[in-house]
């Protein structure tokens, strides 16, 4: 009952205070933040991990054991590098400006989603002498929801310059193990060119992403509505394990094609 008296006390309060101060404007909490576009691209997008190794790309595997092999006299090939195409879909939101009672033109703040084509982790093992391989890979895709704060200008009438600082967080689906086993294949082919490659698949662990990233790009405006041009994005990362040793990535970046409709 006391807690009512107090709260009757409050919005009494308050509302003599708008009375007497007519200046005093109270903002309803859908002005906060406005809807101004929706954005939508196609890129291209990559990682560089700190370590790759045989003990490493088995972690991904469900039961390990299965993916047992005879590797003596066989020498490591490890891959640190990873890239894919990934889809982008977002919205951006401007905050409302108190002082100037309008919406800031030159901030907003974004949030989407991200898919990601499947990427591969590989560690091979080779011996030219035996003219034989066995190559260990992971593969999988990955769903992210991501956000970022974005400053926004012009450069005279058609241009339009942004950078910012976001972030993602990802999970993974369509996880799988392969052993490929065949013939020798050179540096820096693809085992799966081998004509001859025998691929086994097993299960494999869910595997989440989390990555940081100061996104920058230019765009056109073609219209009063519609602006498209490129976006890059550089930062750092890590890959998450349930139960495992986290892998930073050391880099990762993307660039991206899209296109902005404007809703105001």
């Amino acid at each position: 009952m006391k807690i009512f008296y107090v709260l009757i006390i409050l919005i009494s309060a308050l509302t003599c205070a708008q009375a007497q101060n007519p200046d005093v404007q109270f903002i309803e909490p859908s002005k906060k933040w406005k809807l101004t576009s929706v954005n939508a691209g196609l890129g291209f997008d990559w990682a560089n991990y700190e370590n790759m190794s045989l003990q490493g790309v088995l972690s991904f595997a469900k039961n390990p054991d299965e993916l047992q092999r005879n590797l003596q006299n066989m020498e490591e090939e490890a891959t640190t590098f990873t890239a894919g195409v990934a889809l982008y879909a977002s919205a951006s939101l401007s905050p409302f400006n108190y002082e100037k009672n309008a919406y800031n033109q030159n901030q907003e703040v974004r949030v989407g989603l991200t898919l990601y084509s499947p990427k591969e982790a590989m560690v091979s093992f080779k011996n030219e002498v035996m003219d034989t391989s066995i190559v260990y890979c992971n593969v999988h895709s990955e769903l992210a929801v991501e956000g970022a704060y974005i400053l926004k200008g012009k450069w005279g009438k058609r241009i339009n310059w942004s950078i910012g600082l976001g972030a993602n967080a990802g999970f993974t689906f369509g996880n799988q193990m392969i052993l490929m086993s065949g013939k020798y294949f050179e540096p820096g082919r693809h085992p799966s060119e081998q004509e001859s490659m025998q691929e086994d698949r097993y299960d494999a662990k869910n595997v989440y992403y989390m990555r940081a990233y100061i996104p920058y790009g230019l765009s056109y405006q073609v219209n009063e509505k519609v602006s498209a041009g490129f976006e890059a994005r550089g930062g750092v990362g890590v890959q998450m394990i349930s139960g495992e040793d986290s892998n930073f990535m050391q880099r990762t970046g993307s660039f991206i094609l899209g296109i902005k409709y404007l809703l105001d």
